[in-house]
């Protein structure tokens, strides 16, 4: 499960990411196909996350890397299946529902995020908190969301015990901290040298199962 800080310094860009349908309204039992597609060689996984109806917040239901065996979070495993990546430049996948039900699709953890919100100037240093109590909840990824963009850009991850890893274009101001505690689990995703075109957007915290 997700959560977002809002991060004010500017504009930032990210790539084309295209979905459809754009809406859909099904009713129970029913499958459903959503189709993701980009541009981008470099842009090997895909990831998908559900948002609940009233609820800010974004749970991941799983991902696929080109070329390797796609992977959904438990709650999801009976009623979801994501497709391998095709295409050696551009790429697509899809999300497929079966067996759709009103009231199974929306489960996740509590995972708290904060502050809420953040106005810093250019060369500020920003340090943004994030914790949940699942013992069994040992990575932490970080994600960002540019102004107008429904796009997630991934910024990196860390695993419990383990170095942490940012993504090629955030390694200069990006830096993520290895995750705390033994049950309850915490970490913290710092930015050094804010630029105002770079670095406003939404930030994500995501709490994955240890598989």
């Amino acid at each position: 499960m997700t959560c977002p800080t809002p991060l004010t310094a500017g504009i930032s860009q990210g790539i084309q990411v295209d979905q459809s349908p754009a809406a859909l309204i099904r009713k129970a039992g029913d499958a459903v196909q959503i189709v993701c597609s980009h541009g981008e060689a470099d842009y090997r996984t895909m990831l998908w996350y559900l948002q609940s109806p009233g609820d800010s917040a974004l749970e991941l239901i799983g991902y696929v890397s080109y070329g390797r065996i796609s992977y959904e979070e438990p709650p999801y495993e009976e009623h979801f299946n994501i497709t391998d990546l095709s295409g050696n430049t551009a790429k697509s996948g899809s999300l497929f529902i079966v067996g759709l039900s009103e009231s199974e699709h929306s489960a996740g953890i509590q995972v708290d995020q904060s502050p809420a919100a953040l106005i810093r100037k250019a060369g500020d240093a920003v340090q943004i908190a994030c914790s949940h109590g699942e013992a069994d909840y040992r990575t932490m990824l970080w994600y960002r969301q540019s102004p107008g963009d429904s796009a997630l850009e991934l910024i990196g991850y860390v695993s419990y015990g383990r170095i942490s890893y940012e993504e090629p274009p955030y390694e200069e101001h990006f830096n993520i901290t290895d995750l705390s505690g033994n049950t309850a689990k915490s970490g913290s995703l710092f930015i050094v040298g804010l630029s105002e075109s770079e670095h406003s957007a939404v930030y994500y915290c995501a709490a994955r199962y240890a598989h």
